[in-house]
């Protein structure tokens, strides 16, 4: 899908391949005020459910209710580290795109765990 003029205006750097469950990019963006480089984790819920079964947080019998996320921790002052869990079946550029627009229009971002939307059900 070619990019519009809108979205070629988000530019990032992918650290590892998209395409898969997790993501690992980059991009620069406003926090508080300041210009930033956002140090940016993505990872699907389905992702975030199998390592959890794997770990054993949540046992395979269970259904589990998972909700998205904004995770923000600051690194220093010119990087924020930042991991977004989203319910999506692959973490691909589309994807991508969607998460960086929506941290650049957020505007009371803050340090911390927040959660949106409704919660998905795993089992």
């Amino acid at each position: 899908m070619p990019l519009t003029n809108y979205q070629r205006k988000f530019n990032f750097e992918a650290l590892s391949p998209l395409g898969g469950q997790t993501a690992h990019i980059q991009f620069k963006g406003p926090f508080q005020g300041e210009e930033v480089m956002w140090d940016t984790h993505l990872i699907t819920l389905q992702e975030i459910y199998r390592q959890g079964i794997a770990t054993g947080k949540y046992l395979d019998k269970d259904t589990i209710s998972l909700s998205q996320f904004i995770e923000i921790n600051e690194k220093d002052a010119a990087e924020v580290a930042l991991t977004v869990g989203i319910d999506v079946p692959v973490i691909d550029t589309p994807t991508v795109l969607k998460t960086i627009i929506m941290i650049h229009n957020y505007k009371r971002l803050r340090h911390g765990r927040h959660e949106y939307g409704p919660a998905g059900q795993f089992s």
